[in-house]
């Protein structure tokens, strides 16, 4: 549970940096994979193997960034990388589609509502914040494994 609340913590500051000035501080994302190198050591540190399959969905993202020339974030795919020192490879990768989704719809009703056109780009990060959230509830209330 400790680990659940840093994460989503630590998201939730990145969220807030991401929203208003469209990056992500490397000093904070240091803070939270130094946390998360804390957290995988005293909790959840089963193999290199293990570490090696929860870092591949954010070096993949951050293999996008630099295919896509900057279309995708590099600091969307840092941050999946630390993601990836908190939980599974089973839960980066659900979360990374839940964030997909998210980002999808958010856009889908910010280009309905003409605050952005298809062609501009918004904050990632809140969108993993929020299917992360919304993970730790669900996982407290035991509506979710």
């Amino acid at each position: 549970m400790a680990a659940e609340i840093i994460l989503c913590g630590f998201l939730g500051l990145l969220s807030l940096e991401d929203i208003k000035r469209q990056e992500v501080s490397f000093w904070l994302l240091g803070a939270a994979a130094g946390a998360g190198l804390i957290v995988l050591v005293s909790q959840t540190f089963s193999g290199w193997t293990d570490l090696l399959f929860r870092l591949i969905p954010g070096a993949a993202l951050l293999l996008c960034a630099i295919l896509s020339r900057g279309k995708v974030g590099t600091g969307d795919g840092m941050v999946f990388l630390i993601i990836g020192l908190y939980c599974t490879v089973g839960q980066v990768i659900g979360l990374m589609a839940g964030a997909f989704l998210v980002s999808c719809i958010v856009a889908v009703v910010l280009i309905a509502v003409k605050r952005k056109r298809k062609t501009d780009s918004f904050p990632f990060v809140p969108c993993i914040f929020a299917v992360c959230l919304i993970g730790f509830v669900l996982h407290r209330a035991g509506l979710a494994a």
